[in-house]
C-alpha cells in the first residue's frame, strides 16, 4: 500500500531497489483514493486498506497509514 502520483515509477523504482519482484508489480491491484492534502490522502488509504482487509484479502504491505489508536480521531 502505498501512495505516488506515478505508480509505474514507484513500482520500478520498488523493482530496482529489489523490494519487489518484477512479476509482483505486474500483478500489483491499484486503488484510486482522493482527497485533499496529505491527511485526507492518508485517511482515504487506511480506509480503503481496512476495507480490503475486511474483505478478506491480504495487503503485502502491513503498514498502518494512521495508528489504529488514532482511528476515531479520524472518523476511521
Amino acid at each position: 500500500m502505498g501512495m505516488s502520483t506515478n505508480i509505474i515509477r514507484r513500482l520500478s523504482q520498488h523493482i530496482a531497489s529489489g523490494k519487489i519482484a518484477p512479476g509482483a508489480a505486474l500483478r500489483a491491484e491499484r486503488y484510486p483514493v482522493s482527497g485533499k492534502g496529505r491527511d485526507a490522502l492518508r485517511i482515504a488509504e487506511q480506509k480503503m486498506m481496512n476495507k480490503i482487509r475486511n474483505s478478506g484479502r491480504a495487503i503485502a504491505n502491513e503498514r498502518q497509514e494512521i495508528a489504529k489508536r488514532r482511528w476515531g480521531k479520524y472518523g476511521i
